[in-house]
């Protein structure tokens, strides 16, 4: 019986623009003490994080540590804490001080979970009944079901998928945090990708930070495991370090959740593969 973890879509405007499947996030609690409130669920960050506005500083001192990790180039303190989403645990997640704010459906947003919740285990990612899942073990009807493909993993810990980008194979990032992307990518690669003119731009914010996304139509066909996925249009954003993450990772971009929506989604970093089959169970 596999035990089910609900998720919900924020939706919300920036600068400007409503955009209604904005990030996902799940319920939890960090122990101790026990607070409640939502997680975003992002893959794309390797460790889970605690946002530090959203607790007492004195709390968080008492419980920071002396190690370090790296997320998003900073060095950032490890604290000894855990993080339960459902029966999931995730220990020794890392504090972003200065960070966090806001609420979905009633909950404090409080953290992140990382792609270090499924770390030597399996997670289901089941779009269409909005809900996820964390086994040691693939229950056999998905084994029959799904289309897998390789998938590894960088010395950071970001998930790299195989893809077919015009008939050549290549890998992607998945990223769960990036859910209104198919792909995004640098402008060099996005110019081989696209006809090269710019139908669209508008601005997000990531991890504090803001930036310009310029959208084109895509000119190639995109396939995970022979299928097809719904990538009509190739974003690009000038972020630095993008490029080289890219480069070292042989990567053609990152791969966000829009071109997954109506599929369910299996992530087994035991076996190290990737994959993909579609309809409600």
């Amino acid at each position: 019986m596999i035990a089910w973890i609900p998720f919900v879509w924020s939706s919300d405007t920036l600068f400007g623009r409503k955009i209604d499947r904005l990030a996902i996030f799940l319920r939890g609690k960090v122990l101790p003490p026990g607070k409640e409130g939502a997680f975003q669920f992002d893959l794309g960050a390797p460790h889970s994080v605690i946002y530090g506005n959203a607790f007492n500083s004195d709390f968080l001192d008492r419980h920071t540590t002396d190690r370090t990790a790296t997320l998003n180039g900073q060095e950032v303190p490890v604290l000894d804490l855990s993080i339960s989403v459902g029966d999931v645990v995730v220990k020794d997640p890392v504090l972003l001080r200065d960070f966090g704010e806001g609420e979905i459906d009633g909950s404090p947003i409080i953290g992140t979970v990382g792609a270090d919740l499924v770390d030597g285990r399996i997670l289901i990612v089941d779009f269409p009944n909005q809900r996820i899942a964390v086994i040691d073990s693939l229950p056999e009807g998905f084994v029959k079901e799904t289309h897998f493909v390789e998938m590894s993993r960088t010395p950071g810990g970001h998930l790299l998928v195989r893809v077919k980008v015009g008939g050549k194979e290549t890998y992607a990032m998945y990223d769960s945090g990036s859910s209104i992307f198919g792909l995004l990518t640098t402008r060099e690669i996005w110019d081989t990708l696209t006809d090269g003119e710019v139908i669209d731009s508008f601005r997000i914010t990531a991890w504090g930070k803001v930036y310009t996304v310029y959208a084109g139509r895509s000119k190639v066909r995109i396939t995970l495991a022979g299928e097809t996925l719904r990538v009509d249009t190739v974003h690009y954003v000038n972020m630095e370090g993008l490029e080289n993450f890219l480069k070292q990772a042989n990567a053609i971009g990152i791969m966000g959740n829009r071109s997954l929506w109506d599929r369910t989604v299996v992530v087994d970093t035991k076996g190290g593969r990737f994959g993909v089959c579609g309809g409600n169970r």
